[in-house]
């Protein structure tokens, strides 16, 4: 009596006829023979590559979107108050991160960067013309 794998032969294709198929562009044919006759799975796709992908994809058009808003705030009322909308949120965004950044300062044992005071009135010169040429 035969063993249980005689009834499950291979076409024929040897190991070097089947490399030089797969070197040729194509694959070696197998007849019923998938090497364990399991088919692999299907390769399962990630959830976290696709949505960062379309978070960082709609942060750039609401970037876009919000810095058209404050260049074009002069045509429009209503993209006025976009702009103005975009700007709140700009100011609570950097308070936040220098907020972030003191105290990541304090847990490392950094010094927190120098804040520089605005510059004055009187500090600021405007030239319309020449400057003014000493007397």
């Amino acid at each position: 009596m035969a063993g249980p794998d005689t009834d499950k032969k291979d076409s024929g294709v040897g190991v070097a006829d089947g490399k030089a198929a797969q070197s040729a562009g194509q694959t070696p044919k197998q007849n019923g023979s998938t090497g364990g006759g399991k088919t692999p799975a299907p390769r399962k796709r990630g959830v976290l590559g696709p949505l960062l992908a379309v978070v960082l994809l709609l942060v750039i058009v609401l970037g876009l979107a919000g810095y058209g808003a404050i260049m074009f705030r002069d045509k429009d009322e209503r993209i006025a108050l976009a702009a103005d909308y975009v700007e709140k949120g700009l100011a609570e965004a950097q308070a936040d991160f220098e907020k972030a950044q003191a105290s990541l300062a304090e847990l490392t044992g950094a010094k927190p960067p120098a804040k520089e005071p605005p510059p004055q009135a009187a500090d600021v010169t405007t030239y319309r013309s020449s400057p003014p040429t000493p007397e």
